[in-house]
């Protein structure tokens, strides 16, 4: 391997890559974190119908928290407008 870079490297950036194209795949992950399971036992487990609610409440909560940051950001830096006459 002359680019200096180990099979392991090349593995990991060709799974980052797959891993942010599959929003699906993702939230798996974060399923899997947040239940302290692996993600071979979610994928087994876990009925396609709760996934696909899991992915919604993934999409809900991200948008509330980003609507929350625009808000506090607004708060804290708000724009005042002024006309002039």
């Amino acid at each position: 391997m002359g680019s200096g870079a180990t099979p392991l490297k090349h593995n990991n950036r060709r799974s980052k890559k797959k891993l942010e194209a599959d929003p699906e795949k993702y939230a798996i992950f974060e399923i899997a974190e947040l239940l302290g399971m692996l993600v071979v036992d979610i994928e087994e487990r876990m009925p396609p119908d709760e996934l696909i609610y899991w992915l919604s409440y993934f999409q809900i909560k991200n948008a509330r928290i980003e609507k929350k940051r625009k808000e506090d950001k607004q708060k804290n830096n708000p724009v005042v407008s002024k006309r002039f006459r």
